[in-house]
């Protein structure tokens, strides 16, 4: 492409000047454009040969895939000169060269690269002093001989250059005068004591020197053509039109809607460029994304200035407006509302970028709604875009309307490739997606979807869009990230400059995310957009692009008052009963109630009515006072009665006191309570004089009470009685042995014994009795020996007797 624009440049000035003065055909040995690779497009096939691995890039226009990248390490391009095409006298050279590096650079080197014999030809960048070298050998000295100043012709141009700018190089010797030429300038001239070049046919190598010291050029070189004659002053100054194509300083930025004092700068620049920012009040920064904080609205001019060590400065100024404009966006008029109601605030594009002044009391569910408790103002700021400029920014019509370096396709098949597509499997079927759709209509619209280049410096997509000179501008782009594992990175271009996203912002892999950026057009009239990708990673970097916009922006404001109605009714306090109780609800300042729930209310449509509910229960009252329909409500907690606890029965001898206990509350009351040590004790000593029940009334903490009761017997004081004698004839009287008053023993033993002084009865229960059997046999009538053992409430007893059975 370049070298067509050449050719019709030519065709241009021939018009106007004879064929003699420029003709950039005539004696051309070899040109290499680098157009996309790096061949001669002169005919003479001398090609140039790219070594390891060195990748293409963006020329001094920003055209992607037009020039070399030189890594500085070992990249170079070698053109072969096996019959001395290179080596006549005369001879011109031109070069466009940007460095990257402070080093000392060889960018053309005719020599042999394994031996330091066969100099031929130099072209250097010479540091320190940063200007330019250039040798040419005698043909006086042999390929093998060794060189000396005397065969040396050295021309240098020792005033700095500045870099990362785009300079031309022109270098010519016509056997009387070795000249150099730098942007169209003659910069330095040697006359020598030979008049021809050495004449060997070494290789032409751009980017080093020699294997002992490669001397490996850091940049970007394009346009490399080679006489075999002496370029004229006006081919000269075609040659090198459009030189000192400075990678020009631009930056953009982006605001802070809640707080438009807040900006966050970006430069257009690489991100080790030596820059210094200029926030037009008084304060610097050397960041390359400084957030600055500006004491006020208003309109200040911004500078970022790009320098470096020796002194090259390149500036841009720019104004930026932070003045914020009284624009009506809010549809809804001042209103006033009921207490405790909200109202809808209507604006007009809820796409913008806002922010209120409050979110107290706002509420946002797909709308903005206010609900204040009080009379409010509510100041809305939006960063407000206008017309799209960018022409089929959805790619709803197709593969139209821009341009791309990747190729069309419409199924993936390589590295390099773009589609227009609705899903991102259609395109790519092995791709692993959850979230396949575009973005403007999920499932139906269109987006363009890529495989990233393995070309350093390729777009993906371009527009040329016509801007107005000093107008802030709001980019936005949203893509997608499908690939994890290698996630692209998204480049944003703005007429050659490039910006790269990935530095300041986290990808989320398989979600739309917006990349925004705000651009002031300065002085162009153009805006040359264009998006990239800088991972060259070959496959994994898929890469979904939708909805790209440009559009005039700026921040405005607009406002509401919401007032409030204060009349309501007012309900009485929130109260407690306990478990079977009622009380009196009431409410003021309404004229018809209604009370819900209904249930537990003497009358759910009177201001006061009782209500006596069974659990825990909220009622609300509604009224109308005027037009607001109020509301209010009382809470009526049930309080449980307290659990009672008692020893439920005592007993004691007489003349002694019985201790008897309640527990289940914080007080007590006992009855009666004559007999009694406390009566609002929980654990009072008890001395009737009869058998007495004591009733306990005990109330909790909330005053809830319960009763409870204790009775307490007075213990017999009667003998016990023992029989002698009984009769075990089965005739129902008498027939068996027992312990009269004995029943009640806290303790009782009972053993009898025959004769032989053998157990034939025991028992520890006083009601049990002897039927005068031993192991299931009647005992014969005699005398039988008895030990008995109780004791009860009021003493202990022992007695030891015989008694007699009587059959």
């Amino acid at each position: 492409m370049k070298y067509f624009a050449c050719v019709f440049l030519y065709i241009i000035l021939s018009t106007s000047q004879s064929t003699a003065q420029v003709n950039l055909a005539n004696g051309l040995v070899t040109h290499l454009t680098f157009d996309g690779n790096s061949l001669d497009v002169s005919g003479n096939n001398n090609n140039g040969l790219p070594q390891n691995g060195i990748q293409l890039t963006t020329d001094r226009f920003g055209t992607g895939n037009s020039a070399y990248l030189f890594d500085g390490l070992n990249d170079h391009i070698i053109i072969r000169d096996q019959v001395g095409n290179f080596s006549s006298t005369p001879f011109s050279t031109v070069l466009w060269f940007q460095t990257q590096s402070n080093a000392f650079q060889v960018m053309i080197g005719k020599r042999d690269f394994g031996s330091t014999n066969g100099q031929q030809f130099q072209l250097s960048i010479f540091r320190p002093g940063d200007g330019l070298f250039s040798s040419v050998t005698s043909n006086a000295l042999p390929c093998s001989g060794d060189l000396t100043n005397s065969v040396l012709s050295m021309t240098r141009y020792t005033t700095p250059f500045c870099d990362d700018r785009w300079h031309n190089v022109i270098v010519t010797f016509d056997g009387l005068v070795h000249k150099m030429y730098l942007d169209g300038n003659l910069v330095s001239q040697n006359i020598p004591n030979f008049n021809a070049m050495m004449q060997c046919n070494s290789d032409i190598r751009l980017g080093n020197w020699w294997s002992g010291d490669p001397l490996w050029f850091k940049g970007k070189m394009d346009d490399f053509r080679w006489y075999n004659r002496v370029l004229t002053l006006d081919e000269i100054a075609v040659l090198s039109q459009g030189s000192n194509v400075s990678e020009t300083v631009d930056f953009i930025y982006q605001k802070d809607v809640c707080s438009p004092q807040q900006v966050r700068f970006f430069s257009l620049l690489p991100l080790n460029t030596n820059l210094q920012w200029d926030f037009g009040d008084g304060n610097m920064s050397n960041s390359s994304s400084p957030i600055h904080y500006y004491p006020g609205n208003g309109v200040y001019p911004v500078r970022l200035i790009k320098g470096n060590t020796i002194g090259c400065r390149d500036t841009v100024q720019k104004y930026l407006d932070l003045s914020i404009a009284f624009r009506n966006s809010i549809l809804t008029v001042d209103t006033t509302i009921c207490q405790g109601d909200s109202v809808a605030l209507r604006m007009d594009d809820l796409s913008a970028d806002y922010c209120w002044n409050t979110s107290q009391t706002l509420f946002n569910n797909g709308n903005i709604y206010a609900k204040p408790t009080s009379r409010t103002t509510y100041i809305v700021k939006q960063d407000k875009s206008f017309q799209n400029l960018v022409v089929n920014g959805d790619f709803e019509t197709g593969n139209t309307g821009f341009s791309s370096d990747y190729i069309f396709s419409n199924q993936h098949t390589a590295d390099g490739q773009y589609g227009i597509v609705t899903g991102a499997k259609q395109w790519m079927p092995s791709l692993v997606c959850a979230n396949c759709s575009d973005h403007t209509t999920p499932g139906s619209g269109s987006m363009l979807i890529s495989d990233g280049s393995t070309v350093s410096g390729t777009n993906i997509w371009c527009q040329q869009i016509i801007v107005q000179p000093g107008k802030e501008y709001k980019i936005v782009f949203w893509a997608k990230f499908l690939t994890p594992n290698s996630p692209p990175r998204p480049v944003l271009k703005i007429n050659g400059k490039s910006l790269d996203y990935v530095s300041y912002f986290l990808p989320n892999v398989e979600y739309w995310q917006p990349f925004t950026a705000t651009w002031n057009s300065g002085t162009y009239t153009t805006l040359d957009l264009c998006l990239g990708n800088d991972n060259t990673v070959s496959f994994g970097d898929i890469f979904a692009l939708d909805d790209i916009s440009v559009t005039e922006s700026g921040l405005f404001y607009d406002s509401i008052t919401v007032d409030v109605s204060t009349a309501s009714i007012v309900a009485s306090n929130d109260t407690s009963i306990c478990k079977n109780e009622a009380v009196q609800l009431n409410a003021t300042g309404g004229t018809v109630y209604t009370w819900s729930p209904a249930t537990g209310l003497s009358d759910p449509t009177i201001a006061n009515p009782i209500a006596n509910p069974t659990v825990t229960t909220r009622y609300s009252v509604s009224a109308n006072v005027g037009s607001c329909l109020t509301k209010d409500s009382i809470l009526v907690t049930i309080n449980p009665l307290p659990v009672v606890l008692t020893n439920n029965e005592a007993s004691t001898c007489p003349g002694f006191p019985a201790q008897i206990t309640a527990s289940g509350g914080v007080k007590y009351q006992w009855s009666p309570s004559q007999t009694l040590s406390d009566a609002l004790s929980p654990n009072p000593l008890a001395s009737p004089t009869v058998n007495t029940t004591y009733a306990v009334v005990v109330t909790d903490i909330n005053g809830c009470s319960e009763d409870g009761e204790v009775k307490v017997s007075i213990a017999p004081t009667g003998k016990i009685y023992i029989p002698n004698a009984f009769t075990p004839n089965s005739d129902g009287i008498n027939d068996c042995f027992t312990i009269k008053g004995a029943q009640g023993s806290l303790m009782f033993e009972l053993a009898i014994y025959n004769r032989f002084g053998e157990k034939v009865f025991f028992t520890n229960n006083p009601s049990n009795c002897w039927d005068g059997s031993f192991k299931g046999k009647p005992q014969p009538t005699g005398s039988f020996a008895y030990t008995l053992k109780t004791s009860g409430p009021c003493g202990a007893f022992t007695e030891k007797g015989t008694v007699t059975v009587i059959r």
